[in-house]
């Protein structure tokens, strides 16, 4: 079954023809190149589509007639890149463990990864299995995720933060009175979620999510507060999740914000820095939220039905709990405390209590100064 797939998506992927573009730079996957293109002019970067939507034919009869190499996805890749002529490669694909093997068949140039994501432990675990892995530099979220990638990988680290969240600017304007939910799904998907060896029961994994909804839907009811619940799907997922939600909480001064396929990436950082509060559980972007200073309750309560792996602290050492954030063993009385602390505290108090940790954290380098200037540098020596 899985290779009746992969044959079909080899025959429905767009095919070109010509060689590969020559560029200074080559995006490995899509993750970034957007944002990258805005920066550099199209005559000095291009990308090669590593998830079969695209494949050059060029290249593929290169490395099966000419290189006389066996005709697999690898070889197809390390051809692409060396017709390409590049001299730096970079990607926002930092989970993908064969881009770090790159740097040993082309140790002239430059390869360079981006953290796109939260990394949990089982990642790591699969990072230790492999051998002679390389990248010239890893720009990570902050300091403990760097120690984590230089112990299985030889390269140089730098703490840069989350690339998205640094391309949009923090609106300082006044708050408005509500607080903002961010929802990392629900079991209406699915049954059960598979992560690596971990299959989780999506019913459990999801019933948390519940209890600190009603507890604070009923905090905000009693405070004349409106609660907003950001929905993390669109179309008929969005449709069941808007649904699962209204079955299971009380909708009195609840308001659903729906996506839409169209709507930016920037909207949900725009859309907290207008809330007088954000919510979050297990999500890279409550962190993303605390980089830009704003209030920001953090609820980590996945560790337990998924085996620690969604653990958002597991490479911190913190206490269970704090001025803004719990484990799962919350209870009403804690849910209040938090989000009476963070209503209650004054701006400066607030920034000045959270700094310190929220760039331990994640630091924010608003347009990625950081990542483009070395860069830049790097050119400069070629």
């Amino acid at each position: 079954m899985r290779m009746f797939k992969k044959i079909l998506k080899f025959i429905n992927a767009k095919k070109r023809y010509l060689p590969p573009k020559k560029t200074k730079i080559l995006f490995f996957d899509n993750i970034f190149f957007k944002e990258f293109s805005k920066f550099f002019d199209s005559r000095v970067i291009s990308k090669i589509d590593i998830r079969v939507n695209e494949l050059n034919v060029y290249v593929i009869i290169y490395t099966f007639f000419f290189k006389l190499e066996k005709l697999t996805f690898h070889n197809y890749l390390k051809n692409y890149i060396s017709l390409t002529q590049c001299k730096i490669v970079i990607t926002g694909n930092d989970n993908y463990i064969f881009f770090y093997s790159l740097k040993n068949f082309f140790p002239e140039k430059k390869f360079i990864s981006i953290q796109n994501g939260f990394r949990n432990f089982t990642f790591f675990q699969k990072l230790k299995k492999q051998k002679n892995l390389k990248a010239d530099y890893i720009f990570a979220f902050n300091k403990s995720f760097c120690d984590l990638f230089r112990k299985f990988i030889s390269t140089k680290t730098i703490v840069s933060g989350s690339f998205r969240n640094n391309t949009i600017k923090i609106n300082k304007k006044k708050k408005m009175k509500s607080f903002l939910f961010i929802s990392n799904g629900n079991p209406a998907a699915s049954p059960s979620m598979l992560h690596g060896r971990f299959k989780f029961n999506v019913k459990k994994f999801f019933s948390s999510d519940l209890k600190l909804l009603n507890y604070t839907q009923e905090y905000c009811e009693r405070n004349k507060i409106i609660l907003k619940i950001c929905l993390k799907f669109y179309g008929e997922k969005g449709n069941r999740e808007l649904n699962y939600f209204k079955d299971n909480i009380r909708n009195r001064n609840v308001k659903f914000l729906i996506k839409t396929k169209l709507k930016d990436v920037s909207d949900i950082y725009q859309l907290a820095d207008k809330n007088l509060l954000t919510i979050s559980t297990h999500s890279t972007f409550g962190l993303e939220n605390l980089s830009r200073l704003n209030r920001t309750a953090i609820f980590n309560n996945k560790i337990k039905p998924s085996y620690n792996v969604m653990n958002l602290f597991w490479n911190y050492k913190l206490p269970k709990n704090g001025d803004f954030w719990s484990d799962e063993n919350f209870n009403k009385k804690k849910v209040n405390s938090i989000l009476n602390n963070l209503k209650n505290m004054r701006s400066v108090s607030w920034e000045r209590k959270v700094k310190s940790l929220a760039n331990k954290f994640m630091i924010y380098d608003y347009q990625n100064k950081i990542i483009f200037n070395k860069i830049n540098e790097l050119l400069k020596k070629e």
